[in-house]
């Protein structure tokens, strides 16, 4: 008699586990996409893949509509690091920027019809509810709860 631990099939990155019915333990499909853009992208062997060639990984990429992670990472590695650092950093400085100004303005909002600081009445600004919050009227915002804003 086998049991269910015996027909468990194993993880197809190569690491010998055995996964619980999926193809994959949980993050080595990742472990695998890694290594198959590494093969195609630096035109070696994959060792860790029983020698994998790089069209044998390019293969095996598409078979899993995985092709669009090698295209990013394609696009990714034709700029130069100090570029990338560059781009993202002023991403991430404008994004920012731009979500301090919206809560802000949401919070002057709130201020101005006396939903920031009372305590019974006040209104949480949060991600979600912050485009609600600059988008209802003034007698909206005094009317609403906090549940019903959230839900927006």
């Amino acid at each position: 008699m086998t049991s269910a631990e015996d027909v468990m099939p194993f993880c197809i990155c190569g690491c010998g586990g055995k996964t619980k019915g999926g193809s994959f333990i949980p993050g080595h499909d990742a472990k695998l996409k890694s290594i198959l853009i590494k093969g195609v992208l630096e035109q070696t062997k994959v060792e860790a893949l029983e020698t994998l060639t790089p069209d044998e990984c390019l293969v095996v990429l598409e078979e899993r509509g995985w092709t669009k992670f090698l295209d990013k990472a394609r696009d990714v590695a034709s700029r130069p690091k100090k570029e990338r650092r560059a781009a993202s950093k002023e991403k991430n400085t404008s994004e920012a920027w731009d979500e301090y100004t919206r809560f802000k303005q949401a919070g002057e909002r709130l201020k101005a019809i006396d939903r920031y600081y009372m305590k019974d009445t006040k209104l949480t600004l949060t991600k979600k509810n912050i485009g609600a919050v600059l988008d209802l009227s003034d007698e909206a915002l005094k009317k609403i709860t906090q549940e019903e804003l959230d839900e927006l």
